[in-house]
């Protein structure tokens, strides 16, 4: 636990304890998809892709602890942390958004 406790405190200003209740005030489930989480304090490599990955922002550099966004779903392959980390951009996450929710090709059915 102490190795955990360090590490949490060098790359995000947390004590273990501070990142316990976060999991549990997130009732231990992943802050997009609601997947049940797995912590591994103590422990060595990946999950089942339940692996419970603190999620932060990147741009923040100021006060790492403020950076701290929440626990997401992770693993090797696969998971919200890792998806999130690839496009963490709001303004083109919106556009896809909108782009999903009424995409071109429904316009141009519609008239047809």
């Amino acid at each position: 636990m102490c190795v955990k406790n360090k590490s949490l405190q060098r790359n995000y200003g947390i004590s273990v304890e501070e990142y316990l209740e976060l999991w549990k005030l997130q009732n231990g489930q992943c802050a997009v998809c609601q997947k049940a989480l797995e912590i591994h304090i103590g422990q060595q490599g990946f999950g089942r892709g339940t692996r419970a990955e603190l999620d932060h922002d990147h741009a923040m550099k100021k006060d790492k602890r403020f950076s701290v966004r929440g626990i997401l779903c992770g693993g090797r392959w696969s998971g919200c942390n890792r998806k999130l980390g690839r496009h963490d951009n709001l303004a083109w996450l919106k556009k896809v958004i909108a782009y999903l929710e009424d995409p071109p090709a429904r316009k141009l059915f519609r008239r047809l």
